[in-house]
This record gives structure tokens, sequence and C-alpha cells, in this order.
């Protein structure tokens, strides 16, 4: 059904890093954070310069722990964090 209407999934994105091993790098740039151990959401995205930035995230509602990382380097390119109210 899904390609009668034409809503096919986008071909997966090729990678260097794995996604544990971005998962590690988040959780070693948290460090001494509470919620760096709830890291464990990871997913690539293709920025329009063509560049590929890991995702990497919890999955809390109310408060959060947000990393980029460059696929090509592992750097972290930014980290953001919320503890809600």
């Amino acid at each position: 059904m899904r390609r009668v209407l034409g809503m096919t999934q986008p071909a997966p994105i090729e990678t260097r890093l794995t996604e544990t091993e971005v998962i590690e790098l988040a959780k070693q740039a948290a460090g001494s954070a509470p919620m760096g151990k709830y890291l464990r959401i990871a997913t690539p995205r293709r920025e329009a310069s063509g560049a590929i930035v890991w995702l990497v995230q919890t999955g809390g509602v109310g408060a959060f722990l947000h990393f980029e990382i460059d696929d090509a380097s592992g750097a972290i390119l930014d980290r953001r964090e919320y503890h809600g109210r």
C-alpha cells in the first residue's frame, strides 16, 4: 500500500561511524552528567552541505540531553541540555 501511495522509506545513509560508536562518544562527552547514561537514540542526518551529522539524545520527556556529532571526524558539534521546569 505504501508503494501505491508513493510513501516509500528513504535510502539508508551510509555512515563511517556506527550507532554504537556515536552513542559512546556522546556518553564520554556527557561526562558526569546524570542523564548521560540514558543516551540511547542515535540518528544520522545528511546536512544541506552533504556532511553527515549524528543526532544522539535521551528519550526522556521534560528533560533531555542532545548531541550532534560529525560522522567524518567524530567531533561534537553541539550539546544541548534541558532540565524541565
